[in-house]
């Protein structure tokens, strides 16, 4: 059996965020997995050796990114629907 290459689509400070994202791309039918799910846990400082990473495998990987488009575009419109226009 092959091993598929996981590649790292998207790093966050915590573990909930990764988790809430995973949820989503799941739904899309894609397989996720999370890396140093832990240690963004004991060190939240939003670095690199802190960050939970959201990995994908190779052949989802642009459908993932689509997807992650598409959640970043909504959350940008709901946060701009929440202060007036000047």
């Amino acid at each position: 059996m092959q091993e598929e290459t996981l590649i790292t689509v998207a790093t966050f400070d915590n573990a909930l965020q990764a988790h809430i994202v995973a949820v989503r791309l799941q739904s899309e039918g894609i397989e996720t997995y999370i890396f140093n799910e832990y240690m963004s846990s004991i060190l939240p400082i939003g670095n690199t050796v802190g960050s939970a990473e959201l990995k994908v495998s190779i052949s989802d990987t642009d459908h993932a990114k689509a997807v992650l488009r598409e959640i970043n575009e909504t959350a940008n419109n709901e946060a701009a629907d929440e202060f007036p226009k000047t």
